[in-house]
């Protein structure tokens, strides 16, 4: 096994216990990962969307501890990716499908719906919340710019190395 040099990645091979038989032989494993990424996408589905209505109906008593939740969701993902970019594993689907889509919006929208709750609730000044809303609104333009570029830059590489072969 390749020597593991980051904290994330000593974390996630203590967790996979790829050399132990935590989760059995290699077909159960590969079971066991399947399962685990399904569950991760219907929890992260489900969670999301419970803290945003959570924070359109509590209010302000409610805000700092569904900002938490939503943090605590949101970091091991950003803990996942880094992690699989590192192993030079794709992060951009070939294809955007119907599927693709609709499980990117129902993860991505409840963010959105709770960060617009939670700033409802802080009551910040209007002025704060037009910042916010623009802020957020640029936020989500760069980021699917981002992803256009990088998904461009990769079916160009893919079209290139396939005109080689």
């Amino acid at each position: 096994m390749e020597q593991m040099t980051s904290a994330v990645e000593r974390l996630y091979g203590w967790i996979l216990d790829r050399d132990g038989d935590l989760y059995g032989d290699e077909q159960e494993r590969l079971r066991w990962y399947e399962a685990g990424s399904a569950t991760t996408t219907l929890q992260t589905i489900a969670v999301t969307w419970v803290v945003a209505i959570a924070a359109l109906v509590g209010g302000r008593p409610a805000a700092p501890a569904l900002t938490a939740v939503l943090i605590a969701l949101y970091v091991p993902m950003l803990l996942t990716v880094a992690y699989i970019q590192r192993r030079r594993v794709r992060t951009l689907p070939r294809r955007w499908g119907r599927r693709r889509v609709v499980l990117t919006l129902l993860t991505v929208l409840p963010y959105t719906v709770a960060a617009v709750a939670l700033l409802r609730a802080f009551r910040l000044s209007s002025d704060a919340n037009l910042g916010a809303a623009v802020g957020a609104a640029l936020g989500i333009l760069l980021a699917v710019v981002v992803l256009v570029a990088r998904y461009r830059k990769e079916r160009s590489r893919e079209t290139d190395t396939a005109d080689i072969e």
